[in-house]
């Protein structure tokens, strides 16, 4: 894991572009439990967990049934389709998948919860690495994609917004 850490540090590095130099406007979402802040500007993976992180915020975690109907049903009205989240697999077996978070960046959370599309996850790749959260007509799936693809992020708060 700490190999997987090493190089996933070096891809922040080489794949930085300046987030902080684009507008921090967010379109609030209030759900049940957490506070959602869609940024309506698509990124590359690591460009939205550090847009997130910037804020404060950590990227979307999803962790139950009940949670993933919420952000589809939250999310539904943004006019946007397909969302990072903070999952990540950490092996090339495709079986170590984990939420990235800004509190405990060193110690991953694993994920218990799945939601995957039909025919997901495919077999994982370096390239295939990343969870995305796809608004469907009545549901949110996921789906392993290329991290390096361009997506809206929805950073996540539990507290709501001032």
């Amino acid at each position: 894991m700490r190999s997987f850490l090493a190089i996933f540090c070096l891809f922040v590095c080489l794949s930085w572009t300046e987030a902080n130099e684009v507008s921090q406007d967010f379109q609030v979402v209030k759900g049940a439990n957490k506070t959602y802040f869609i940024y309506p500007q698509k990124t590359l993976f690591l460009e939205g967990f550090f847009v997130c992180e910037d804020s404060g915020l950590d990227l979307l975690t999803i962790d139950s049934e009940e949670e993933n109907k919420e952000v589809t049903s939250e999310v539904a009205s943004t006019g946007y389709k397909t969302f990072w989240t903070s999952g990540v697999n950490l092996n090339e077996k495709g079986n170590d998948w984990v939420w990235l978070n800004l509190l405990d960046q060193s110690n991953p959370t694993p994920i218990t919860y799945f939601h995957w599309k039909q025919g997901q996850p495919t077999p994982v790749t370096p390239a295939s690495s990343c969870i995305l959260f796809t608004k469907d007509d009545l549901e949110g799936t996921w789906s392993n994609v290329n991290c390096k693809e361009e997506h809206i992020p929805i950073c996540q708060s539990y507290i709501s917004p001032i």
